[in-house]
């Protein structure tokens, strides 16, 4: 069973940072913390099982804009954590989305994992089809997770 990396590296008001990997591939991902009140800011921590999903693009079910993608199971206070294409925090509500770097957008004036399509394609293609694997999210340094934004 194949297992993706998720190294956590910097919290700020937009969201988690992380470094993202999986067998040979790797990349840069964010993780929204635009969360209610009352609930966890982030997704905890720790080691879940994802499973090959699917991602519903908002244009009702089997839409134009529906794709398979992994979602992670059982994590606390959270559902349809989904790892999916975006760029932006506002893409993703406590799910991930990957990107080749990390940059700033100068017009939305916010920071952003770039080429988050063409990277989302690449990581789906290192899974090579697996129906499950395994993820583990970890802070780079356990002092960044509690200054969590």
């Amino acid at each position: 069973m194949k297992r993706i990396s998720v190294v956590s590296f910097a919290s700020t008001p937009f969201g988690v940072f992380s470094r993202f990997s999986v067998d040979k591939f790797s990349c840069f991902s964010l993780e929204c913390l635009n969360r209610k009140e009352g609930k966890p800011r982030c997704i905890s921590r720790g080691i879940y099982r994802v499973k090959l999903d699917m991602f519903y693009g908002g244009d009702g079910l089997g839409g134009k804009r529906d794709y398979p993608a992994y979602e992670l199971q059982k994590v606390p206070d959270f559902s349809e954590v989904k790892i999916h294409i975006g760029n932006y925090y506002t893409d993703v509500v406590a799910c991930l989305c990957l990107g080749r770097t990390i940059d700033w957008d100068m017009v939305k004036n916010i920071p952003m994992v770039t080429s988050g399509k063409m990277t989302f394609e690449q990581f789906m293609l290192a899974m090579a089809g697996d129906k499950e694997a395994e993820i583990e999210l970890r802070w780079a340094d356990e002092r960044i997770g509690n200054g969590l934004y």
